[in-house]
């Protein structure tokens, strides 16, 4: 989604982060009352996403945590694609 360009951060700078969605399993009020049916025999199925805007929580914790002796700390921002 974006190159987190902080110094501090110990999240990963350049590494390409992912959506994962997930899909409905074609109930009636999914599907206009049975009208558009699902064909299963596609799967499996993808997504693609444009204009995609993802906004995280603020900052639950005052002080970084400490997970199996690596330090996590959680930053606050907001990218679009």
């Amino acid at each position: 989604m974006f190159a987190n360009t902080e110094a501090t951060t110990t999240l990963p700078k350049n590494q390409p982060m992912r959506v994962y969605a997930s899909l409905w399993d074609a109930e009636d009020w999914a599907t206009r009352g049975g009208l558009l049916k699902a064909d299963w025999s596609l799967a499996p199925f993808t997504a693609s996403f444009t204009g995609f805007k993802a906004t995280t929580s603020k900052d639950p914790f005052s002080s970084p945590v400490l997970c199996n002796s690596v330090q996590v700390t959680y930053a606050t921002t907001t990218s679009s694609v």
